[in-house]
C-alpha cells in the first residue's frame, strides 16, 4: 500500500465516511497504520468525532491502546473532546 492509499483511509475516517473507510480497509490497508506523526486512523476519527468510523475501524480491529507521538490515544482524545458516545464505544 502506498502513502495515498493511507492517507486515503486517514482522511476518510477523520470525515466519517464510512463507505470509504471499509472499501480502504478492503483493500489491505491495516487498520493500525501509522502516519508521521505516530497516529492511527482511529485517532484521527475520535479527533474528528467520527463515530460511525470509530466502529468501522474497531470491528475491522483497529486498536484503542495505540498512542501516537504526544502519547495521546483514541480514549484520550474522545474524552477531551467530549464525545461520550465514542469514549463508550472505545470502552
Amino acid at each position: 500500500m502506498g502513502p495515498e492509499a493511507s492517507a486515503r483511509l486517514f482522511d476518510a475516517a477523520a470525515a466519517d465516511d464510512t463507505a470509504a473507510v471499509r472499501e480502504a480497509l478492503a483493500s489491505g490497508i491495516d487498520p493500525n497504520i501509522r502516519d508521521s506523526h505516530s497516529s492511527t486512523p482511529l485517532i484521527a476519527a475520535t479527533i474528528g468525532g467520527a463515530a460511525r468510523a470509530v466502529a468501522e475501524l474497531l470491528a475491522a480491529g483497529a486498536d484503542p491502546n495505540l498512542a501516537d507521538a504526544r502519547y495521546g490515544t483514541a480514549l484520550h482524545y474522545s474524552a477531551i473532546g467530549g464525545r461520550p458516545d465514542i469514549v463508550r464505544a472505545l470502552l
